[in-house]
């Protein structure tokens, strides 16, 4: 909907430090083609005072957690988001297929976060996925768009609670996106707020609370991997 650009003087315009451009991978419907992702890896990375962190949206192809972009573009990128979306073909309605395939795709070196696990499209075990992001130390998103969409269908939102409360149990850490489609989106969480969640979300748990928080754990993860 906008250039790189018109969302990088958003989130400037916004006060926000960093920018994540994560498109999402070539099986999504409309997606961009692998060689993309070779380009974004080249796209200049400062903006006067906004950082960006050039990466993908990766789709989950099946239960072993494979991806839809190979490693040597994932390799190429600053932060990498796998997911499961129906609309780029993923085909398993099991509870226990959806949550083994978001714990195998955590087991990829290169991914760095979970999108929306909690979907009423793809549901998983909140316990099962929330241990092993703990132990892998791949965090689990609270993702705005897809609360916007739940709060204007009227969905429970039980599983997104549950999934913030074990994080807390844990004392480990998630991420909340505004998944900003269009630039007027960005930075946009209000409906943390309207659906009464923002006192679970207290700073300890949330990664992205700071540019400085961010990039150490992204450099912690180049290191763990050798890049």
């Amino acid at each position: 909907m906008n250039t790189a650009n018109e969302m990088i003087e958003t989130a400037r315009e916004r006060g926000l430090e960093l920018l994540a451009l994560t498109d999402h991978g070539p099986k999504t419907v409309g997606g961009p083609v692998e060689g993309y992702f070779f380009i974004a890896s080249l796209f200049p990375r400062r903006f006067g005072e906004v950082e960006v962190l050039m990466g993908c949206e990766a789709n989950i192809m099946d239960g072993e957690g494979r991806l839809d972009l190979p490693e040597r573009y994932l390799k190429r990128l600053d932060i990498v988001i796998a997911g499961l979306h129906r609309e780029a073909g993923w085909v398993e309605t099991s509870r226990e297929k959806n949550t083994q395939a978001m714990i195998a795709a955590m087991k990829n070196p290169y991914v760095d976060v979970i999108s929306h696990p909690y979907s009423i499209r793809c549901e998983a075990d909140m316990g099962q996925l929330v241990a092993a992001s703990y132990e892998y130390g791949v965090p689990l998103e609270v993702n705005c768009l897809h609360l916007s969409h739940y709060e204007r269908g009227g969905f429970d939102v039980q599983a997104v609670r549950e999934m913030i409360q074990r994080v807390r149990d844990y004392h480990w850490k998630l991420v909340i996106s505004s998944d900003a489609h269009m630039a007027s989106m960005i930075g946009d969480d209000a409906v943390i707020d309207r659906l009464h969640l923002r006192k679970l979300l207290s700073p300890e748990i949330v990664l992205n609370t700071s540019r400085a928080a961010v990039q150490t754990f992204l450099t912690g993860k180049r290191e763990e991997r050798g890049s």
